[in-house]
C-alpha cells in the first residue's frame, strides 16, 4: 500500500507488507505531513515513511515512538541518524501540532489498535477503531 496524502492518526499506525507514506514527485510537489499520536510499528522490512533520501515527506510528528512491536517502542530516528528507523522526512518532531477535529464514535473501547488505510486526495482521520476522511471545511479548504 502506498499512501500519498496527509495523515492524522489519534492512535497507532502499523506498517506491513512494504507499505509506505510518500510524496508524489509531481510538479509542483504537494507537501505531505503525518501525525501519529500513538506508536508506529514496523511489522515488516520494506515499509517506510518517505521512500529514501531523495524522496522524503515534508514533516512527521510521531508522539509515541517507533518499533518492531507496539509493546517496546523507542524514540523514532530519521535518516541519516545512526540506527535510523525507515523515516525519510524533512523534519521530525515528537510532539503533535495543535488541531481541532471532531471524531465519530464507534462505541467501542479505546484499547490500542493499529490503523492504516490508503487515501486519495483528502487526509484520513483515525482514532483507534474509527476512521473517516476529513471534509473540506475541516482541512481549511473550500
Amino acid at each position: 500500500v502506498q499512501m500519498d496524502a496527509p495523515l492524522y492518526i489519534d492512535g497507532n499506525l502499523c506498517f506491513n507488507n512494504n507499505s509506505n507514506v510518500r510524496e508524489d514527485l509531481i510538479t509542483p510537489r504537494i507537501p505531505i505531513s503525518i501525525v501519529v499520536k500513538g506508536k508506529v510499528q514496523w511489522a515488516s522490512s520494506g515499509s517506510s515513511i518517505g521512500i529514501g533520501s531523495s524522496n522524503t515527506i515534508s514533516a512527521a510528528y510521531l508522539v509515541g515512538g517507533c518499533g518492531a512491536s507496539l509493546a517496546s517502542p523507542h524514540a523514532c530516528k530519521a535518516y541519516p541518524t545512526t540506527g535510523y528507523d525507515p523515516l525519510y522526512v524533512g523534519s521530525l518532531s515528537t510532539s503533535a501540532p495543535s488541531v481541532s477535529i471532531q471524531y465519530e464514535s464507534s462505541g467501542r473501547s479505546s484499547a490500542p489498535s493499529c490503523i492504516a488505510r490508503s487515501a486519495a486526495a483528502s487526509p484520513i482521520v483515525a482514532r483507534n477503531d474509527s476512521i473517516r476522511r476529513m471534509n473540506a471545511s475541516e482541512r481549511g479548504t473550500t
